[in-house]
């Protein structure tokens, strides 16, 4: 299953926990997204050994909360660890469980991550298969929600928070709207660094 999903020129697999990452690592997988925060410092701390190790490595992982950044920071400084993690400012759906709301919201976390030594901000992710259904109202649903995922990603261009020298990531997954995805999140971009739209499987 990893060797076909990356023959096909996938740009990585998707886990959702840090020992799902451990075994994916174990298997060869050089590019993966952790689909949640790493706020786990056990976990952060063998992922930065694993850095380390194997420079070929392309992690990345969300986060959505000054604590998060914070204890990432903290724990990565105290192990030694001198490079930085790749992380996607999370968007979150209103009444969903994580990810920023509102612009200012979005706008406070890029800071935070810029502002910390040991984070890298890549991009924005987002998960819209907490929109249930596959009815005309909730198409509609998603479509704001996904508008709402580029405009993120908008303001992180506009105010030069992603780094120049490599792809910026817009990824969203929950299997049932790849189609609402691709068309809202692809088009039109045009810009410097090249944007790269990753779909995830969901839930």
């Amino acid at each position: 299953l990893i060797d076909l999903q990356l023959a096909h020129g996938a740009w990585g697999i998707t886990a959702a926990t840090i020992r799902q990452v451990a075994v994916l690592r174990h298997f060869g997988v050089e590019r993966i997204i952790l689909a949640n925060e790493l706020i786990d410092p056990p976990g952060l701390r063998w992922l930065a050994r694993e850095l380390q190790r194997d420079a070929g490595l392309e992690f990345l992982c969300y986060v959505d909360s000054r604590a998060g950044v914070d204890l990432m920071t903290d724990v990565l400084e105290a192990a030694g660890f001198v490079g930085q993690i790749d992380v996607l400012l999370e968007v979150g759906a209103d009444g969903g469980r994580t990810g920023c709301r509102t612009p200012s919201e979005v706008d406070t976390m890029a800071d935070c991550v810029v502002r910390s030594p040991r984070l890298r901000l890549r991009g924005v992710a987002a998960f819209e298969g907490v929109f249930g259904g596959r009815s005309p109202a909730t198409a509609a649903r998603v479509g704001r929600f996904l508008e709402q995922v580029r405009a993120a990603l908008v303001r992180l261009l506009d105010g030069d928070l992603l780094p120049a020298d490599c792809d910026a990531i817009v990824t969203a997954g929950g299997s049932a709207f790849f189609d609402q995805v691709v068309d809202v999140l692809a088009p039109g971009w045009g810009r410097r660094p090249p944007i790269r739209v990753v779909l995830r499987s969901g839930c």
